[in-house]
């Protein structure tokens, strides 16, 4: 799970968005919140790093899903 902006948020927008969700991240209150539902709070990606994530994932589950015949109903 992640936070995502509109295509075409420029890098710079982009960029304020996340300084400030790692400002959020890193209190205490926030984090407690997240492990208490049994999620791990990742911090240290960059939007780049979550971009590359998000389109490895994407092609990885697009083969999966040709390969088993998958058709959406």
């Amino acid at each position: 799970m992640g936070i995502l902006a509109p295509a075409r948020t420029s890098p710079e927008i982009v960029d304020y968005l996340a300084r400030e969700m790692a400002k959020v991240a890193a209190q205490p209150e926030f984090r407690e919140r997240f492990e208490r539902v049994g999620l791990d709070l990742v911090t240290d990606s960059s939007p780049a790093a979550f971009a590359a994530y998000i389109k490895s994932e994407t092609e990885n589950w697009s083969r999966q899903i040709k390969a088993a015949g998958i058709q959406p109903e």
